[in-house]
């Protein structure tokens, strides 16, 4: 009687998508976001008020340079977790074509972003739940 053993290396089908790669480029992402925006309000962009009275020529530019610090920061924080996202994701196989290589990439880092984004609306929508729930007592 002859054993047979059977052995499989098939590994099946991998996904296109590396998760822990996005959630790590979503985090650098939200920290670069954090940093950048203490470094805006220590520098004073967080003392302006375009609000404040009537407007003036020196509050316009002051809002105007804050406005341009919000969208620098913006692109250089999700540059920097697509950067991450994309160095970390796993190797795609050798005979993955070149476009579809920029495009999972790519993909990745819109991912991350996204990941980045909701995350920054969660963490503000729970602060604002307490700050309105500190209020409504206080009221009371």
């Amino acid at each position: 009687m002859v054993d047979t053993v059977i052995v499989e290396s098939d590994s099946g089908p991998v996904s296109a998508v590396s998760w822990p790669a996005i959630i790590a480029g979503g985090l650098v992402a939200a920290a670069m976001t954090l940093l950048l925006l203490a470094l805006g309000a220590g520098i004073g962009f967080s003392v302006v008020s375009p609000w404040s009275g009537l407007p003036d020529i020196t509050t316009t530019k002051a809002a105007t340079v804050g406005g341009i610090f919000m969208a620098v920061t913006a692109v250089m924080s999700s540059a920097l977790g697509g950067y991450i996202t994309g160095r970390l994701r796993v190797r795609w196989a050798t005979s993955t074509r070149p476009d579809e290589v920029y495009f999972r990439d790519s993909a990745h880092g819109v991912l991350a972003w996204a990941f980045a984004t909701v995350m920054g609306a969660a963490l503000l929508a729970s602060a604002a739940t307490v700050v309105s729930g500190g209020a409504a007592a206080g009221a009371g």
